[in-house]
């Protein structure tokens, strides 16, 4: 999601929060950043800075984010809280590999108990 954001300093165009580990990392990536007046209806006006601004997590890197900010800025106007990156697994991805697998293995399991009834023969 796109929104309208205000500073009272310029701010960076990607600020990346990164806590290591298994945890997430934050990323707001800003656009079309200026300055503007603004004229209250009492007292003096005062400048701002005003940008577009979109938030997502990530498992991605800086590196990464910088290397091809289009990709990401459109990835940040879709992010929803919750919604894991494309190419990483969801639970019930998990669960259905693990359930292949486990079938997988069951299979082994009944072709060597037949290798043995056939060796015992």
């Amino acid at each position: 999601m796109i929104q309208v954001t205000t500073y009272n300093e310029k701010p960076t165009e990607i600020y990346f929060e990164n806590f290591g580990g298994t945890a997430a990392n934050k990323v707001w990536m800003r656009k079309n950043i200026k300055q503007q007046t603004v004229q209250p209806e009492q007292g003096d006006p005062y400048k701002v800075w005003v940008a577009d601004e979109v938030y997502f997590e990530t498992a991605h890197t800086l590196d990464e984010i910088k290397a091809d900010t289009a990709t990401y800025w459109q990835y940040g106007q879709t992010w929803q809280p919750g919604v894991q990156d494309e190419g990483i697994m969801d639970n019930k991805e998990l669960t259905e590999g693990f359930n292949n697998l486990q079938s997988g293995q069951l299979d082994l399991y009944d072709a060597i108990a037949a290798l043995y009834e056939t060796a015992s023969l």
